[in-house]
């Protein structure tokens, strides 16, 4: 059953971590966060990870559910995220920031881990005005 162990970037930030680090979910596991900041999800073959937040109650970042905002972006850090279709995120932002989107991802490898609420990243795509 795949998994993904999963840190909100806001969290990450209140506590003066980077993304860089190589221990940054030892840091989160050790760091008694909320389950809506850090955690595991266990999904089904095939599942949206947004759909698998949502289901352990979870209210993650989301608008259009069809790969066209990118509200729900993250940017894995290990394991790869496949994505039935988006129209925002180019080749290279894939690429160099390893950013996906939760509304369209599946999983491709077990067990992956990402940082969700991806605006840090600052990307031309990400529009603040779905923002809550």
């Amino acid at each position: 059953m795949p998994s993904v162990e999963y840190l909100n970037f806001d969290a990450m930030a209140e506590n003066g971590w980077d993304i860089q680090d190589e221990d940054l979910f030892e840091k989160a596991d050790a760091a008694d966060l909320d389950d809506e900041d850090y955690g595991v999800l266990e999904l089904d073959q095939g599942e949206y990870i947004l759909d698998a937040a949502e289901d352990q109650g979870f209210h993650w970042p989301f608008y259009c559910r069809e790969g066209k905002c990118a509200v729900c972006a993250t940017q894995v850090v290990e394991g790869d995220i496949d994505m039935d279709t988006q129209e925002v995120i180019s080749d290279d932002e894939m690429a160099d920031e390893n950013v996906r989107l939760t509304c369209v991802g599946t999983t491709v490898e077990e067990d992956i881990k990402i940082i969700y609420n991806a605006k840090h990243l600052n990307l031309d795509w990400y529009d603040y005005s779905y923002d809550s």
